[in-house]
């Protein structure tokens, strides 16, 4: 059974204690407890949670269905689980039409804690490894990118831009071979030393050059060998 890291986001102290407790019995890691929407954003980009389990009414102005919304268009790779013991319908249809990954209702028995917890987990573990995708931050900004939608990466200094088949380039702080490491396709060849390409997204090729989009990439002679290889073998 994988450790599932998990941050907990819950205004009652006694609360988050239990769940804490339930959690280091399975095994599971207890990150955090943010108590406000402000120290869960904090939270959230420091641990990298696998699973944030959010009580709908938090302390503060913005409410864990603000938190969800965040989550959903800037982590969306995040899933997360709510927890209530409010049952006015008006405010639990706000929260499902965020479409969560779970829902718990307080007071909750370990049990369902547990099995609700590993099912959002292995689901959304299943999906990454269906559709790979990687992570990267451009400024406070973060992009979930599928691996399938990269045409290709140009290095510039300290940085990379990645240009995808949407017309979208997301210049992230990353040296090229740390980010040929996280690519998880093999349909991934760095053709230069400043060019990794798809070659699902390659409309022709010469000796030296490659041709995506009417973009023109260089082959550098060190390469050549493998690259051609790969593009024939397509």
């Amino acid at each position: 059974m994988n450790r599932i890291k998990v941050l907990v986001v819950e205004d009652e102290v006694l609360i988050a204690e239990t769940i804490m407790l339930y959690l280091e019995e399975r095994g599971h890691v207890f990150l955090k407890n943010a108590t406000s929407y402000e120290e869960a954003i904090e939270m959230i980009g420091k641990y990298n949670p696998d699973v944030v389990l959010l009580d709908i009414r938090i302390y503060g102005e913005k409410s864990g269905i603000d938190l969800a919304k965040y989550l959903s268009i800037n982590e969306p790779q995040i899933p997360y689980i709510f927890l209530t013991s409010h049952y006015d319908k008006n405010v639990l249809n706000k929260a499902l039409a965020t479409n969560p990954y779970g829902y718990l209702t307080k007071p909750m028995n370990k049990e369902s804690l547990w099995t609700t917890l590993e099912m959002v987990y292995n689901n959304q573990r299943k999906i990454r490894d269906r559709n790979p995708s990687i992570t990267v931050k451009d400024g406070n900004k973060t992009h979930v990118i599928l691996e399938d939608s990269i045409m290709y990466i140009q290095a510039k200094h300290v940085y990379v831009n990645i240009f995808t088949d949407d017309g979208k380039i997301i210049l992230t702080r990353s040296s090229i071979g740390q980010l040929l490491d996280q690519l998880k396709n093999d349909s991934f060849i760095q053709c230069h030393r400043s060019y990794i390409i798809n070659v699902n997204h390659v409309s022709s090729w010469t000796h030296s050059e490659i041709s995506i989009n009417d973009v023109i990439i260089p082959i550098s002679r060190a390469k050549k060998s493998d690259v051609l290889n790969k593009l024939r073998n397509n």
